[in-house]
């Protein structure tokens, strides 16, 4: 993860457990003025820690599911290396979609998305070379 992202992340966090801190405070004065029996506080506390687990998790999930749509230069560079290969039909088979998911730490999806941009990239970089040419 990347500098900027954890300290995003850790300010994010801070924020809120802040909140969650202040709903805290609210509810402990609710319950301080309308006297509340000890299961309904329970009850009431127990939900304000479920919501603030809730929270973090979900940021981190966000965090996560950002993080995945980078993907290494090593793998790049074993995609576009297969592309140059099968220029002609570039297509992977399911056998070898699955060693470029092995050789790239990619899932299969991620493979066959990738060489489907990767592809695209290159039939616009082939038009445009044709056109120069072609002047």
């Amino acid at each position: 993860m990347s500098l900027s992202l954890s300290i995003h992340a850790e300010q994010r966090k801070q924020f809120v457990c802040q909140q969650v801190n202040e709903l805290q405070a609210l509810f402990h004065k609710w319950i301080n003025s309308n006297n509340l029996n000890e299961d309904m506080h329970q009850v009431l506390e127990n939900e304000v820690k479920l919501y603030q687990q809730h929270l973090i998790i979900k940021d981190q999930n966000q965090l996560q599911e950002k993080k995945s749509r980078q993907f290494s230069k090593l793998s790049n560079i074993n995609l576009k290396d297969w592309l140059y290969k099968h220029f002609s039909y570039p297509s992977p088979t399911k056998e070898q979609t699955i060693q470029l998911s092995e050789k790239s730490n990619l899932t299969c999806k991620q493979v066959f998305l990738r060489i489907q941009q990767l592809d695209l990239n290159l039939v616009y970089q082939f038009k445009s070379q044709n056109k120069q040419q072609n002047l």
